[in-house]
């Protein structure tokens, strides 16, 4: 029954990609006429590097600094502006009036930590066509350092709280004032 019900939620997880490949949240039809949510994790890691700049592109330069699971992190409006992947299911980001998303899609970087391509490696585990995860993509602490969040008043508002997202953003500003190049490597699953 357990692999029955994880199938079943993989089909529905690939057949809403297709339809809907910016949305973050399903709401499908389960027992009937009852509606539930789907919910979405944020998996991933940040990324360390003690080399300069012209090193950060060759294997074994990065290292798995934590796991972003430990954060709970949520999928609302800071998600929103740094991965256009959110609770928010249609319309997407850029139909709601919101900018292109800061690091929609990029894919992983061609260099992974050795701790976050085994994180990669487990997650996918036996699904060879990846129906439960999406949205692979990278971006450096730099980039989110650039951010004018006061033009995204929602997201400002959830940074406000004191865990999650703001805690993430004081450690990368933590380290980056040790000269530590980081990185956040993400993808999203149905749980």
């Amino acid at each position: 029954m357990q692999r029955l019900l994880q199938l079943y939620r993989r089909i529905l997880a690939f057949l809403f990609q297709q339809e809907h490949s910016s949305s973050a949240t399903a709401r499908y039809l389960f027992y009937g006429y009852s509606t539930k949510t789907m919910g979405v994790d944020i998996c991933g890691f940040l990324e360390i590097a003690n080399g300069y700049e012209g090193y950060l592109e060759q294997d074994y330069v990065w290292f798995t600094c934590l796991d972003l699971s430990s954060l709970n992190l949520l999928t609302g409006d800071v998600c929103d502006v740094l991965f256009g992947e959110s609770k928010q299911t249609v319309p997407p980001a850029t139909a709601r009036g919101l900018p292109v998303p800061l690091a929609h899609r990029r894919g992983f970087p061609p260099n992974l930590a050795w701790w976050t391509a085994q994180g990669v490696q487990e997650s996918l585990g036996n699904d060879a066509t990846q129906m439960s995860m999406w949205g692979y993509t990278f971006l450096s602490y730099d980039e989110i350092a650039a951010i004018h969040w006061q033009d995204h008043p929602e997201a400002e508002q959830e940074l406000a709280w004191p865990l999650g997202w703001s805690l993430l953003f004081q450690l990368m500003k933590t380290l980056d004032e040790a000269s530590k190049h980081q990185r956040l490597v993400v993808w999203f699953e149905w749980r």
